[in-house]
């Protein structure tokens, strides 16, 4: 009774386009549209605010676009570096398509063969001399080897957010991450 709010569950869903996008999408409005429309869904999802907490942690190493291909000034994500600059085409399709199937095999569990991926790369573009690219790539595999499971919680109860310690209140910042 306390879960019912006239909502249904979140999921998450890559769409099938040319420049694909992870949308979030509720159970209600992914049974009106066709599996078809989608290259892969994941959920259900209980909270909406730790979906997107987790989205933004992970949109710092993939980086994905929210834009339409084709538009004349880049969005304000493409200058924090996580868009990789589809909204003024600076990014080939074939490029991109390798950053989402990356965060497709995120949410799918195979951060092992990530890992691995990035590991090989990473030493072809040291021995290359493209020290830069190296540096991302140590960068991604450090994030892929030290996350094991991100929680992030928000509570609504006033109690839980604070912890006394004696005559001393302690805020929880109501997130918890576990590496």
């Amino acid at each position: 009774v306390m879960q019912k709010d006239n909502k249904s569950f979140l999921y998450l869903a890559i769409t099938k386009e040319d420049f694909p996008r992870p949308i979030l999408i509720r159970g209600k409005e992914l049974d009106e549209k066709s599996p078809k429309e989608f290259k892969a869904i994941f959920g259900p999802y209980t909270s909406s605010k730790s979906l997107r907490a987790a989205l933004d942690l992970l949109r710092k190493v993939f980086p994905w676009s929210d834009c339409v291909p084709g538009q004349k000034r880049p969005c304000f994500y493409v200058h924090l570096k996580q868009c990789p600059g589809v909204c003024i085409n600076a990014v080939p399709k074939k490029e991109y398509q390798k950053i989402i199937r990356d965060l497709i095999k995120v949410f799918e569990g195979k951060k092992d063969t990530l890992i691995k991926k990035y590991k090989r790369e990473m030493k072809k573009a040291s021995d290359e001399e493209r020290y830069e690219d190296a540096a991302s790539l140590r960068n991604k595999v450090f994030f892929l080897e030290h996350i094991q499971d991100v929680a992030v919680m928000k509570s609504d109860d006033k109690d839980v957010d604070k912890i006394k310690l004696g005559e001393v209140s302690v805020n929880l910042f109501g997130r918890i991450e576990g590496y």
